[in-house]
């Protein structure tokens, strides 16, 4: 007795992702990292209009010029540390991704030629 398969409408997307495990474990380590390094390089990033208020409500305000280079400077380094941290990020998964992606073509060449 055949089973017949789920409607796409039942099959859920935790369910569907799962299915791409197999081709991500060798590299998950690395997947994981970058998941991390992102997470930090947006808190970085959200780091940055605080950076601006403080700014604006202290040496903008007092008209403290020193104040304003700090601040700017303070902008160079995060924005420079955001930046960073992208790079790693895409450096991390740059090539185990690609190397995935080429293992899922020839595995769906594979059942294609089949």
């Amino acid at each position: 007795m055949a089973t017949t398969p789920a409607p796409a409408q039942d099959r859920s997307a935790v369910r569907t992702l799962l299915r791409l495990w197999p081709y991500v474990r060798p590299v998950r380590a690395r997947l994981f990292t970058a998941a991390f390094v992102a997470i930090v390089a947006s808190c970085v990033g959200l780091v940055i209009p605080l950076v601006l208020k403080w700014m604006v409500d202290g040496p903008v305000a007092d008209r403290d010029p020193a104040g304003v280079w700090l601040g700017a400077l303070y902008l160079l380094l995060l924005g420079f540390a955001e930046a960073l941290l992208f790079g790693l990020r895409r450096w991390l998964v740059a090539r185990p991704l690609s190397h995935v992606e080429a293992s899922m073509r020839a595995d769906l060449y594979r059942h294609l030629q089949r």
